[in-house]
């Protein structure tokens, strides 16, 4: 028994491996493209969210470099979550799911495979909603649709049968208009579902601000009606092993790791900058190197929701 179990839980990494290293794949070739189409790379240090930055998600090589930089981490804290949702079972009927600010989509995946993980006999039904038309969209054979539009234009949510609103790193990426007009369409829906998760998946340098604007929106649900279960002040992290190490996103899903090669790709490409040849393989200002030699996501430490 122990070694069938083990069996499956080892193909069932592999399968999540097969499915991101495709999808790494695709967007490092774009990515790659896009590079050599520029001399110097210096419109990519503006890729940046310190100082309340926020990247400019239009442009498509922000896209890329975003998506390669966090989504195997960002897939994993998503399929953590849903699996945790699957397991309390507190919602019993099929998932209808908003997600506010979902870029490409990756809690959708997370979902999908959490799902079938898990055995979960439900269905899913994702709504995306970005005012950036985001590539690399894949719906995973879900009832999914994307919507392309920017909260200052609704007056109220598109539909009143959500039972999830996942808001996926983006609740603190809102400005203060928009994130009113968002407050405003959530008190002009009429929610019909006797149960509704919120969640918030943070980034955890701004977790305090965006705990803060969470707590606004809980209280909004609050003056509808609704009780809270939760504590919507206090916020979830994953702690350190026993051992002092951070846990790894394969301790998680078995089997699932960054792609070495893409990691060696995402750290060293700014050595193919015309400006580092032409400064004698030196980066041209000294934020270049610390900026562009970051790693990715590759373990559970920068959780929190």
């Amino acid at each position: 028994m122990v070694l069938y179990y083990c069996d499956i839980y080892i193909k069932w990494g592999e399968v999540l491996q097969e499915f991101i290293e495709n999808k790494m794949r695709m967007i490092s070739d774009d990515f790659y493209q896009n590079l050599n189409m520029k001399k110097c790379y210096c419109e990519l240090k503006q890729f940046r969210f310190d100082s309340n930055n926020i990247p400019n998600y239009n442009k498509q090589i922000f896209q890329q470099y975003y998506l390669l930089k966090y989504l195997p981490g960002y897939f994993v804290e998503y399929y953590y979550i849903y699996s945790s949702i699957i397991n309390d079972k507190f919602i019993e009927d099929d998932l209808n799911i908003l997600s506010v600010g979902c870029g490409a989509g990756i809690d959708l995946w997370s979902a999908h495979y959490a799902f079938l993980n898990n055995a979960y006999n439900r269905r899913i039904r994702y709504t995306g909603l970005d005012i950036v038309d985001w590539g690399y969209w894949d719906d995973c054979d879900e009832e999914a649709y994307f919507l392309n539009n920017d909260i200052n234009h609704l007056n109220k949510l598109d539909e009143k049968e959500y039972n999830i609103i996942i808001f996926p790193k983006s609740i603190g990426e809102f400005d203060s208009r928009c994130f009113d007009k968002l407050k405003e369409c959530i008190e002009n829906t009429n929610f019909t579902k006797e149960k509704i998760i919120f969640i918030a998946s943070m980034r955890k340098a701004r977790a305090q601000e965006d705990v803060s604007r969470f707590s606004e929106i809980i209280s909004l649900m609050i003056n509808k009606n609704y009780y809270a279960l939760d504590n919507h002040n206090r916020w979830n992290i994953f702690r350190k092993k026993k051992n002092g190490y951070d846990y790894r996103i394969s301790d998680i899903i078995s089997n699932l790791k960054y792609p070495s090669n893409i990691e060696e790709l995402v750290t060293t490409f700014y050595k193919n900058c015309e400006g580092y040849k032409d400064n004698g393989l030196k980066c041209c200002e000294s934020e270049c190197k610390e900026i562009f030699t970051r790693r990715p996501i590759k373990t559970m430490s920068q959780v929190a929701y």
